[in-house]
């Protein structure tokens, strides 16, 4: 049998504290997706215009960026830290969301890059910051 340094109750109460922060981030994750996937169907075809055309190649792009990016980020969790790709992964996201929220404003300002090119930049920034909590968060339990 073998034995943590620190002593079984202890490392019991730092498991406990993982699992409650896990089950809390994948709560908040659920509840922000669902709401998040619901509005964007409607953001996109009523704020945006978007065709259904386009709606598909946002879609596309998400994959194709996850596709390219999930070894790559894989590799940043392996070497320093999978508490350290979440972080980086929540941050990425963050970003994304603001971007992607901002691509009405962001369209007026530059009128030399449109709307969609602003939704395709938040759509990669999407896929990057997936990869970087894909595995990474289920990891450390």
């Amino acid at each position: 049998m073998i034995r943590h340094p620190a002593g079984e109750a202890e490392l019991r109460l730092m498991n406990d504290r993982a699992a409650k922060v896990f089950i809390g981030m994948r709560f908040i994750i659920a509840l922000a997706s669902s709401t998040m996937f619901t509005t964007y169907g409607i953001y996109y075809v009523t704020m945006l215009d978007l065709n259904p055309f386009q709606l598909v190649l946002v879609g596309t792009v998400l994959e194709l960026t996850v596709l390219l990016f999930e070894g790559i980020t894989g590799v940043v969790a392996d070497t320093y830290g999978r508490r350290t790709s979440v972080i980086i992964a929540m941050f990425i996201l963050g970003l994304g969301f603001v971007l992607e929220g901002s691509v009405i404003w962001l369209a007026d300002l530059s009128s030399s890059v449109p709307s969609f090119a602003w939704l395709l930049i938040s759509q990669v920034m999407f896929g990057i910051g997936w990869t970087f909590v894909s595995g990474a968060d289920t990891a450390g339990l």
